[in-house]
């Protein structure tokens, strides 16, 4: 792995313990990781901030 994938993974995971300790997402660990939103308001949230900001 290169240094630019290093830091965006390392970026990457740091942002998912920020989203963790807040309650957005939820962990489950099998044989790997798996995060999922904690409330499915917040896909919701999502798919409206992208109507709003994408497809307008």
């Amino acid at each position: 792995m290169d240094a630019g994938a290093l830091q965006a993974t390392s970026a990457f995971l740091q942002h998912l313990s920020v989203l963790r300790k807040k309650n957005l997402v939820s962990i489950k660990r099998v044989s790997s990781v798996l995060y999922t939103l904690a409330d499915p308001r917040i896909a919701a949230l999502i798919t409206s901030l992208h109507t709003i900001f994408v497809e307008n």
